[in-house]
């Protein structure tokens, strides 16, 4: 996430603050001078003085806010963002899987008790376990399905998702939470709850 913070030296910033001060009061300033001018003068005059008003406000007013040393932009990580990136190339323990499930479970506002119950069917939370449903062939390749990951992504129905992806556990636990949010939780997972 981005966020942006004015430079940290005090006297810049208190230079950067009086400008726009300075201009606010002369942009106030101007437009008072241009509305009191239009009741002084025939209104068809009045009219061709719009534009230069605009001009010249604008003209004032721009290199103020599009000076862009007085802003520094930096990436900061969010807390989630952060936990991601400590757990890049690591293995996810039982609790890192159940945390990013209830940060997925709330971004697609769908049932967290449902997506646990999921993965625990799928995988028993563990991010490292064996391609399933060899035994069920593909009606549309004629091979195994090969379900792959935490959420057992099938390469049958979904020939898109690398190994990798299918793999890589936060990849998975969204793909589930999305998936859910679509209303296809209990068609895609056998596992599922409120499957019959």
């Amino acid at each position: 996430m981005k966020y942006t913070k004015q430079i940290d030296d005090y006297y810049s910033t208190r230079i950067i603050k009086s400008i726009f001060k300075i201009a606010w009061v002369i942009v106030g300033t101007t437009t008072n001078i241009i509305w009191w001018s239009f009741s002084k003068l025939p209104k068809s005059i009045s009219l061709l003085l719009i534009p230069l008003g605009v001009i010249f406000a604008s003209g004032v007013v721009t290199p103020v806010v599009s000076n862009e040393e007085a802003v520094i932009i930096y990436d900061i990580p969010t807390p989630t963002e952060q936990r991601l990136k400590d757990l890049e190339g690591k293995d996810w323990s039982k609790e890192d899987i159940s945390w990013y499930i209830s940060v997925m479970a709330t971004k697609y506002n769908v049932s967290e008790d449902t997506m646990h119950a999921i993965v625990k069917g799928e995988s028993q939370y563990n991010d490292m376990t064996r391609d399933g449903d060899m035994n069920i062939i593909c009606a549309r390749t004629g091979l195994p399905v090969r379900a792959r990951g935490l959420v057992q992504i099938t390469e049958c129905y979904f020939p898109e998702i690398t190994d990798e992806e299918a793999r890589h556990v936060p990849y998975a636990i969204e793909f589930l939470a999305k998936n859910m949010s679509e209303g296809l939780g209990v068609m895609l997972w056998s596992t599922h709850p409120n499957r019959v």
